[in-house]
Formats: C-alpha cells, structure tokens, sequence
C-alpha cells in the first residue's frame, strides 16, 4: 500500500490518472486517510523486517496490482 501510495502521487504528478481508485475509496471506505498517515510514518526497514520481503519483491507485487484490470487477494 505504501508504493501504490506513492505510485499514485508520482502518476498525478506526472498529469497521468492516479492508480488509486479514489471515487471507489470515497464511497465505500472509511479510514481511509488514518491509513493512509500510518503508511507514511511507517519505515521501511520495519516494514522490510516484518514482511520478511525484500523491497524489490514488494515493488514487483505492487505494479503487477496496479496494472491488473481485477484482483482477487486471500
């Protein structure tokens, strides 16, 4: 989530659509920017530690997300 975060701020940046779907989030979620500041503040070397990723990994796993059309995650 921290990547498509900054996926989505880089995209905007660029003129390009963001690839957060933020009417969706609007509409349906509540939180959202609570969670959003807690993924800002958080560290990546915690974040590397606890998921036992490499951040290369967890980069690759963000793009295939964002660029699938649907996603089923369990």
């Amino acid at each position: 989530m921290k990547i498509l975060l900054s996926m989505h701020q880089e995209a905007l940046s660029n003129g390009e659509p963001g690839v957060i779907d933020k009417a969706f989030i609007n509409q349906h979620t509540e939180g959202f920017e609570a969670l959003k500041a807690d993924l800002e503040s958080t560290d990546w070397q915690h974040i590397l530690k606890v998921s036992g990723m490499a951040r290369e990994e967890i980069q690759h796993i963000a793009r295939l997300y964002a660029s699938a059309e649907r996603t089923i995650i369990c």
